[in-house]
């Protein structure tokens, strides 16, 4: 695939980095649903998940997890996906935060910098 495929530009809708989502397959099979099947009933490309830098566009990472509730009959599917979640599901800005002298600076960090991780 090549990078403008793995790393497309959705201009004038916002998307996020997959990586604090990045969990999804693993969840969905550990529940028993198919993550190509229900990456495919949502139009979404599973490979963008093979690299936590890809971005996914806010309208289809939505569409992923309504489908992927629907699928495994669970209505805390994020949750599920979240609690797999780490400082480094943000990227560069959770390594700035990880490595911030301490937690208002590491909060500061978040704040003044997520817009490089969401940018929605």
């Amino acid at each position: 695939m090549s990078d403008q495929q793995t790393r497309p530009l959705w201009r004038g809708e916002g998307a996020v980095r997959t990586g604090g989502a990045i969990a999804i397959p693993a969840v969905l099979a550990d529940l028993g649903s198919e993550p190509a099947a229900v990456f495919a009933e949502a139009g979404v490309d599973l490979r963008l998940f093979d690299d936590p830098d890809n971005l996914i566009p806010f309208a289809a990472l939505g569409r992923l997890l309504r489908v992927s509730v629907v699928r495994t009959g669970r209505s805390d599917f994020g949750l599920l996906v979240g609690q797999r979640g780490n400082l480094s599901s943000l990227g560069l800005v959770g390594y700035l935060a990880q490595h911030s002298p301490d937690v208002e600076s590491a909060l500061g960090n978040v704040v003044r910098y997520l817009h490089h991780h969401d940018r929605g």
